[in-house]
């Protein structure tokens, strides 16, 4: 059997980190994400299906930074998102993993 899912969410990630030997500072905010999965599932017997997912994920995040030559932008960060487990007597064993990662980056002042 073979599906798509997906997931949208809004969210309020926030966090602070110095740079520039201190003189700056950057606080970025998560405000919103999503991940689209093709899910299978594959019966290791009939008592034990056993399902997968695997597919794309995004994150769009605000980042002001201050200090010298501080400004404000957003940038989209593009990933994956991977998961599986075997489904035995109803109750469902198993991980889902995700990565963000390459930042499309845009600042303005």
């Amino acid at each position: 059997m073979l599906g798509i899912e997906g997931d949208f969410l809004g969210a309020d990630v926030i966090g602070s980190r110095h740079f520039n030997a201190g003189f700056n500072q950057v606080s970025p905010n998560i405000d919103m994400m999503a991940d689209l999965r093709l899910r299978a599932r594959y019966a290791i017997t009939p008592r034990v299906p056993l399902f997968e997912t695997f597919g794309g994920a995004w994150a769009n995040a605000d980042l002001p930074v201050t200090g010298i030559g501080g400004g404000s932008g957003d940038a989209d960060f593009f990933g994956w998102s991977a998961g599986g487990a075997p489904r035995l007597r109803s109750i469902l064993i198993g991980a889902r993993a995700s990565t963000i990662s390459s930042p499309i980056l845009a600042l303005r002042k």
